[in-house]
């Protein structure tokens, strides 16, 4: 009777992970479930040469974290909420502001696969949207490499915020024919 069990025991230490895993696979929000934090090392819009303020930029960055918290939470978890998007709005704003408490606790959550905490925003979807649409289009205006760059950004934020939106639809489809397409790469990393 010992022989069958230690074969036993043999067997199935290594199935037990597989099935872990397959568990895990699908619950709603779980590690691994597509989620991958931006890779932020430094922040791309902290110089000098970008024409948006501290206090804009800080509030951009809390309310886009709000958004993506809203959203998370709506959908449970990521699972309405696309991953990519969700990382490229926590990217951008972790961009905006790397020290920014609501970006930074709604990417840990996310990364560990639990529900964000709500986040009270400044702005309904449709008016971040609105916001970030006229933010980027001054940036253009004014010009400069890293104004034009952030500019793509933010009017394509906009553009996923509030598909509806046909300024911010309009808007980024003139910037992909006139200035170029927006790699998000910059933002989240490989």
């Amino acid at each position: 009777m010992l022989a069958p069990m230690s074969r036993m025991r043999c067997t199935v230490p290594p199935l037990l992970p597989l099935l872990l895993a397959a568990m895990l696979a699908w619950i709603p929000g779980a590690p691994g479930q597509g989620y991958r934090p931006p890779a932020v090392s430094e922040p791309l819009f902290a110089g000098d040469e970008i024409a948006l303020i501290e206090v804009d930029r800080r509030k951009l960055a809390t309310n886009l974290a709000a958004y993506v918290a809203g959203a998370a939470a709506a959908a449970e978890g990521t699972a309405g909420l696309p991953p990519e998007r969700a990382r490229r709005l926590l990217g951008l704003a972790l961009h905006l502001d790397p020290r920014n408490r609501a970006a930074f606790t709604v990417n840990f959550q996310l990364a560990r696969g639990a529900a964000p905490p709500a986040l009270e925003a400044d702005f309904s979807p449709a008016t971040l949207a609105e916001v970030l649409a006229g933010k980027g289009g001054a940036l253009r205006a004014r010009g400069g490499g890293g104004n034009l760059m952030l500019a793509g950004f933010l009017i394509a934020a906009a553009a996923e915020i509030d598909p509806d939106n046909l300024a911010a639809a309009r808007a980024l489809q003139d910037y992909v024919e006139s200035v170029a397409p927006v790699d998000w790469i910059p933002v989240v990393g490989r």
